[in-house]
């Protein structure tokens, strides 16, 4: 069994919240409380912090992680992210010629499978870039119930 926070993104959708209730219930996981957008936003900075500040998907996770929790989603289009992230000139960018949004997408996306896959401790909020958007998810990690851990290894 395992005990999932749903988390804020979730409250206004009720709809969804109820879809994964009805799931998760199903498959014997127990939702308490909600997380906080604290609880993101710290782990938009570690993440930030495990890819490099400075790299570019460490620049690229910063920006959309912000917007996204900043409630600016409209913002995350490839135009703005070629032009604030990456440089590209607002005059000429032309994103049929330039690809550089997409390809940062594509290695931001293999770096977060990459860093959650290794571990580096549990993470109750992992960050996923789901293909065809720039709209960053944060996702609660089911964790086991204390002493499960024990009973798996036995």
């Amino acid at each position: 069994m395992y005990i999932v926070d749903l988390g804020e993104r979730f409250t206004s959708d009720r709809v969804r919240l109820n879809s994964a209730s009805n799931v998760a219930t199903e498959m014997g996981v127990v939702f308490v409380g909600m997380t906080s957008r604290d609880a993101e936003w710290q782990e938009l900075e570690r993440a930030i912090e495990l890819l490099g500040r400075s790299t570019r998907p460490g620049r690229l996770l910063g920006y959309v992680g912000a917007k996204y929790l900043q409630q600016q989603e409209e913002h995350l289009t490839e135009f703005n992210i070629a032009t604030e992230v990456f440089g590209r000139s607002t005059k000429n960018f032309d994103p049929a010629q330039d690809a550089v949004v997409r390809v940062e997408a594509h290695r931001l996306r293999k770096k977060l499978r990459e860093l959650y896959e290794r571990g580096g401790g549990p993470q109750r909020v992992q960050i996923s870039l789901p293909a065809g958007t720039y709209v960053p998810k944060f996702v609660l990690a089911p964790e086991p119930l204390p002493g499960e851990e024990i009973a798996e290894d036995a």
